[in-house]
């Protein structure tokens, strides 16, 4: 699955805040789980059932999420996400 991270993304996002920077904002807006945290890797609970998922983030999303929390410019980008 492509998430793509916009401006917009960028711009709600809250730093070093696991279920609303913009990567979060991102995966929510396309897969509505029921719980969402994102660090190096994706943990999500899913609405439709009780299941939990751990997925692994690509690298460069890893690196956006470091430099957006540190304050660095970021910019939208586009990653896939194996679900």
């Amino acid at each position: 699955m492509k998430i793509e991270v916009k401006q917009e993304h960028i711009d709600k996002g809250i730093r070093y805040k696991c279920d609303a920077c913009p990567v979060a904002l991102a995966i929510k807006e396309q897969i509505n789980p029921h719980g969402l945290i994102v660090r190096n890797n994706i943990i999500i609970k899913l609405k439709s059932t009780s299941k939990i998922m751990v997925l692994f983030i690509p690298k460069k999303a890893q690196t956006f999420i470091m430099s957006f929390d540190a304050l660095r410019k970021v910019e939208p980008f586009v990653f896939d996400l194996a679900i």
